[in-house]
């Protein structure tokens, strides 16, 4: 895999090139280069949305032996203009707001975890 992240700040988005990786049952594996969990904060599902291959996609991302990863199934796949074994270029941003988005008030109500403000 060829890295080459491109990092927004302001949208979370992440760029980079990977080859897809063939799964039983003609499905593709895409390889996820960082730790969403170190990029997005800790969560049990990172669902996330944007392009493999110019396509839109809405996945979610897991950890595998492998390493961070997502799935495009078959029918994904049929409509993908590339196939397994050919590098993509790939862009990924988390879904909805972000635990350190949230307004206090809203991240105490949800039981999520605001690191404590330092005064001035």
């Amino acid at each position: 895999m060829r890295e080459t992240p491109i990092v927004s700040s302001v949208v979370r988005t992440w760029a980079y090139t990977t080859t897809l990786e063939p799964l039983p049952g003609n499905k593709a594996r895409v390889a996820v280069p960082f730790d969403p969990n170190e990029t997005w904060g800790v969560k049990s599902q990172h669902h996330v949305s944007e392009t493999v291959a110019g396509m839109r996609v809405r996945v979610t991302i897991a950890q595998d032996d492998a390493g961070w990863s997502f799935t495009l199934r078959p029918s994904r796949l049929r409509s993908c203009p590339a196939g397994t074994g050919d590098d993509v270029e790939v862009a990924i941003s988390p879904e909805g707001p972000q635990r350190g988005d949230l307004a206090p008030d809203v991240a105490a109500a949800q039981g999520t975890h605001q690191p404590p403000e330092v005064p001035a």
